[in-house]
């Protein structure tokens, strides 16, 4: 029921970033006071339920698809083992009544990037997120702690944690 609820959540959201105006919206402070309200791993398969259902009572179809959705980076924390990235879901200048916090992790320290040790993450600016079966990617703003220089990589992250964040 938690993945169908989270696949039904994406496509909202999908749906909102692609047919919205942008303008301005809540700051990242909506973020600090919301809770979490589901949890799922993205290695993990969970069966279709009821909920996957139309009000027609008709199946609906989830195709899994290459697209990706633009939020906002709202913090990375290196201060652990396993280093942890907040993005808010759709961007926050997109008009959206509910975003998405995720929150995206490693479930093992190896499955770190080595080269992500050294480099800086571009707070406030803007990711793109994309999420299939097993395989959750994130294209991040990365410079190096030295250089001014910055560049665009896909990460791929193991553990997703996403809660709901409503509109004030």
């Amino acid at each position: 029921m938690l993945y169908a609820i989270f696949r039904l959540t994406c496509s909202c959201l999908l749906l909102f970033s692609s047919a919205c105006v942008a303008q301005t919206a809540t700051s990242a402070s909506a973020l600090a006071s919301s809770s979490l309200t589901t949890t799922t791993n993205a290695t993990n398969a969970l069966p279709d339920t009821a909920d996957s259902h139309s009000q027609s009572g008709k199946a609906v179809e989830f195709t899994p698809s290459d697209t990706s959705i633009s939020c906002s980076v709202v913090r990375y924390d290196k201060k652990d083992a396993k280093p942890v990235l907040h993005l808010l879901c759709p961007e926050e200048q997109v008009f959206a009544p509910l975003r998405v916090h995720l929150k995206l992790s490693w479930n093992d320290i190896k499955e770190i990037p080595s080269n992500l040790e050294h480099m800086l993450v571009d707070i406030g600016g803007l990711a793109q997120f994309k999420s299939k079966m097993g395989n959750t990617e994130v294209k991040l703003r990365l410079r190096e702690q030295a250089d001014s220089h910055s560049f665009t990589k896909w990460i791929k992250f193991t553990m997703v944690t996403v809660g709901l964040v409503k509109q004030k």
